[in-house]
């Protein structure tokens, strides 16, 4: 049996036309239950705030082992490509849980991020940094703001493992070292050497989803 999503239009303009704002959003289905949701209100003037937000980018890489010993292993799940950045998603895993020590705060798992909030990094941080070939460097333990941080998206976990997803600006030709160390299951510092012609290969075949409009001023 087909259940429905409830929609309404606003009332009729003077000029016979709707004015176009939904007092809430329907469709037709037979999977979900029916459901009555609010209109979603967009921002007139929208710009994105970040690049990958104007499409879902290509894939370029996936499942590199960056670094492993008897206690942890770190990750590139995936290396992805959009018109103007890439990102990189990190998997971190345990092969034990760590324990909560002093000045932990209970930031004891696989983290890569620094923004725990707390006097502490944590004792599970793992160490992430991006080199490229002219010589520019991005690490996840810069502070925000400064030129050399590199900006963390997203990301979560839980005692055996962390996820975060990266971004960074699309790497000039050369070498992309990716380097990381993982302290709490001593892991000492790994490079790892990708080659960025092919990822710049993709970035520009790449388009966003929505085209901005023209500025009306110009």
């Amino acid at each position: 049996m087909l259940g429905y999503f409830a929609v309404a239009l606003s009332p009729s303009t003077g000029s016979g036309r709707t004015s176009g704002r939904l007092r809430g959003i329907g469709c037709r289905v037979a999977f979900f239950p029916s459901l009555h949701l609010p209109s979603p209100s967009f921002k007139e003037d929208y710009q994105a705030v970040v690049p990958w937000e104007e499409g879902f980018g290509s894939e370029v890489i996936s499942d590199v082992v960056l670094a492993k010993n008897s206690d942890g292993a770190v990750l590139l799940r995936e290396l992805v490509a959009f018109p103007s950045c890439i990102t990189l998603k990190l998997v971190a895993q345990l092969r034990r849980p760590l324990v909560d020590g002093p000045g932990t705060r209970g930031n004891n798992s696989p983290r890569m991020s620094t923004s725990s909030g707390s006097d502490s990094f944590g004792t599970g941080l793992v160490l992430f940094g991006v080199r490229f070939s002219d010589g520019r460097c991005f690490r996840n333990t810069s502070r925000r703001g400064n030129e050399d941080h590199l900006l963390g998206i997203r990301g979560g976990g839980s005692s055996y493992r962390g996820e975060h997803e990266f971004t960074v600006a699309v790497p000039p030709e050369g070498d992309l070292e990716l380097w990381v160390a993982w302290p709490a299951v001593g892991l000492t510092e790994t490079r790892t050497t990708l080659d960025a012609g092919p990822i710049r290969t993709v970035v520009a075949d790449q388009e966003p989803l929505w085209r901005k409009h023209p500025d009306p001023a110009s």
